[in-house]
C-alpha cells in the first residue's frame, strides 16, 4: 500500500524540540568555521540557547490542542514523549554548562566539533523518545549513537578515550544489529511497524508457538528486549559501561548516564508496555529477570570499584536495574514511577559526575578513591555537594533519590510484584556501602601526602603520566582544578533539583502520571 499522507505545518509543530537542537547543533558549525580561534569558547552560549529554545516548545508543546501524533503516525508529542524531552533537554544543557571547564584543561581545541555532537546526540534521543514507529525508534537510535561513537574517543592522545570510542561503537554495533532483526520479526509476524498496529494485531491474535506468526513474534520481542537492554546497560549487557563511561570525556560520560537512558527506557515503555502489553505474560519473566540481576550485581560490582568514575558507572548500572522495576511491572502507575525516577536520576547523577568532573585535572588523574582522602578539608564545598548526590543517589530521605525509590517500590507491590521491592531494599542497602565509602574517604581519612613529579610520572593508580614533562606534572600535584562558571551553575542547577524533586515531587509527580496515562 503506498504512503499517500500529506506532511502539514502542524507536523513540524509536533517535532520542535528535535528541530530547535538540530538548527543549534548546524549553526554550532557554521559560527566554528568563521569566528577567530580566541573566540570559540563562546559556542557553547549558541548550544545552551537552542536548548532553552527546544525547552520553550516543549511548553508551548504542552499547552497545544488537537492529536499529538505527527507525519502519519510516525512520531507523537504525547505527555510521555514532552516529559522524557525535558528531561534529556536538562542533561544536554547541564552537559554542556560542564563542558567548557574540561575543554580548557584538556586542551581540546576542537570546541565546535565537541558542541555540535552533544546536540546532535540530543536530538537523537529526543526523537528515539518521541517515536511511535519502529523504524523512526531505530533512526532515533543510530541519530544518538553516532555522535556519542565521536564523543567517547574525543580527548585526543589519551589511549583510554580512544579503546572507550572503540569498545561503544562495536559493541554498540551489534546491539543495534539484534535491535533491527527483532524489529524485523515483529514485522514479519504482525505486518505493521506503528506501534498502536502492532497493539491492534496482538490484541485481536492469539499468540502461542503454534500459530504461523508465534514463533516470529516470539523471537521478536526477544531480540527487542535484547538490543534495549543493551542501551539501558541492564545486566549481562553491560560490560561496554565502566570501560566506556570510564575512558570518555567526563561531560560524555555525564550525558550519556542520563539522557541514552531516557530514550532506551521511553522505548521500552512504548514497545512493551504500549504496544506489547496485550501479551505482557510472555515477556515480563524476562524484564523481572533483568531487573533482578541488574539492581544486584549493579550495587555488588560497584562495591569492588576503588575508581570513583568507574563506580559511578557500575552505580548507573545498578538504577537501571530499579527503573526495569517500572517496565516489568507492566501497570500505569510502575510507568509513572519509571518516568518521575528517570527526572530524579538525571539531577543526581548528573551532579555527582560534575563534581568528578571538576575534580579531575587530566582524563583518569583525579578519580581514584584515594585522590577524594581529605577532600573536605581542601575542598569544602565540593565535598558537601557531592555528599549530597551520594546520598540521594542512595535514597535518603528529603532528596529526590528517596522519593523515586520509594514510588518504584510502592509501584511494584500494588502491581503485584513485591519480591521486587524487598530485593531492590537489599540492593539499595549494598549501594550504602560504597556511596558512604566515598563520604568517609572525604570527611574522617587524612589526605594522603602529595606524590612528586616523579612519582606522577611513574603512573598512579588511575592514570599514568609519563607522557608530559616534570613541569606540567608537578602543576597537576599541586594545584587544584579551577571551578569555571559553567561547572558552578550546572552543581547549582543539579543541587536545586535534587532537593525540590525530594521536598516538593508533587508537580513532577504530576507530569509522570500524564505520561503514564493516569489521571
Amino acid at each position: 500500500m503506498a504512503f499517500t499522507y500529506a506532511i502539514s505545518s502542524g507536523d513540524w509543530a509536533r517535532i520542535t524540540p528535535e528541530l530547535a537542537l538540530l538548527v543549534a547543533a548546524l549553526l554550532v558549525m557554521l559560527v566554528d568555521a568563521v569566528i577567530p580561534a580566541r573566540l570559540r569558547g563562546a559556542l557553547v552560549l549558541i548550544g545552551l540557547l537552542g536548548v532553552l529554545a527546544a525547552l520553550a516548545s516543549v511548553v508551548t508543546l504542552y499547552n497545544a490542542t488537537g492529536s499529538p501524533g505527527a507525519f502519519g503516525g510516525m512520531v507523537t508529542s504525547d505527555p510521555l514523549a514532552l516529559l522524557t524531552t525535558l528531561i534529556i533537554l536538562a542533561a544536554t544543557g547541564l552537559a554542556l554548562l560542564l563542558s567548557p571547564g574540561y575543554i580548557e584543561r584538556q586542551g581540546t581545541r576542537q570546541q565546535g566539533e565537541f558542541y555540535a555532537l552533544v546536540l546532535l546526540a540530543a536530538t537523537g534521543m529526543v526523537l528515539m523518545a518521541a517515536a511511535t514507529n519502529l523504524m523512526i525508534v531505530f533512526l532515533g537510535l543510530e541519530l544518538l549513537s553516532l555522535p556519542l561513537y565521536v564523543l567517547c574517543a574525543f580527548a585526543p592522545g589519551q589511549q583510554r578515550a580512544q579503546e572507550a570510542g572503540m569498545k561503544y561503537f562495536l559493541l554498540s554495533s551489534f546491539a543495534s544489529g539484534f535491535l533491527l532483526y527483532g524489529m524485523a520479526l515483529v514485522y514479519g509476524a504482525t505486518g505493521a511497524t506503528n506501534l498502536g498496529d502492532i497493539r491492534h494485531f496482538v490484541a485481536t491474535h492469539a499468540l502461542n508457538p503454534a500459530t504461523s506468526f508465534g514463533p516470529f513474534l516470539i523471537g521478536g520481542m526477544a531480540l527487542l528486549a535484547v538490543g534495549l537492554a543493551f542501551k539501558v546497560s541492564a545486566i549481562p549487557f553491560h560490560a561496554w559501561t565502566p570501560d566506556v563511561y570510564q575512558g570518555a570525556p567526563t561531560p560524555v560520560t555525564a550525558l550519556m548516564s542520563v539522557g541514552t537512558k531516557t530514550a532506551a527506557f521511553a522505548a521500552l515503555a512504548r514497545i512493551f508496555v504500549g504496544a506489547l502489553g496485550p501479551v505482557m505474560p510472555q515477556w515480563q519473566g524476562i524484564m523481572i529477570a533483568l531487573a533482578v540481576i541488574t539492581m544486584l550485581g549493579g550495587n555488588i560490582l560497584a562495591a569492588t570499584q576503588t575508581n570513583v568514575k568507574r563506580m559511578l558507572a557500575y552505580s548507573s548500572i545498578a538504577h537501571a536495574g530499579y527503573l526495569l522495576i517500572g517496565i516489568a511491572v507492566g501497570t500505569p502507575l510502575g510507568l509513572a514511577a519509571l518516568f518521575y525516577y528517570l527526572a530524579a536520576y538525571a539531577v543526581m547523577n548528573l551532579g555527582a559526575f560534575g563534581v568528578v568532573l571538576v575534580l579531575e585535572r587530566v582524563a583518569g588523574l583525579g578519580t581514584h578513591l584515594d585522590d577524594y582522602r581529605g577532600l573536605a578539608a581542601r575542598r569544602p564545598g565540593l565535598a558537601a555537594v557531592l555528599a549530597v548526590f551520594l546520598f540521594a543517589l542512595a535514597g535518603i530521605p528529603g532528596t529526590a533519590g528517596f522519593v523515586a525509590k520509594y514510588t518504584m517500590f510502592y509501584a511494584a507491590v500494588v502491581g503485584g510484584q513485591a519480591e521486587l521491592t524487598i530485593i531492590g531494599v537489599i540492593a539499595s542497602m549494598i549501594g550504602f556501602y560504597y556511596y558512604l565509602r566515598v563520604i568517609w574517604a572525604m570527611y574522617f581519612v587524612p589526605a594522603p601526602d602529595m606524590p612528586t613529579a616523579e612519582v606522577l610520572a611513574a603512573g598512579t593508580p588511575s592514570v599514568s603520566l609519563a607522557g608530559l614533562n616534570a613541569a606540567v606534572v608537578t602543576k597537576l600535584a599541586t594545584t587544584a582544578p579551577p571551578l569555571a562558571v559553567g561547572a558552578v551553575v550546572a552543581l547549582a542547577l543539579a543541587l536545586i533539583g535534587t532537593f525540590a524533586l525530594g521536598i516538593i515531587p508533587a508537580p513532577l509527580i504530576t507530569l509522570a502520571r500524564q505520561a503514564a496515562g493516569l489521571p
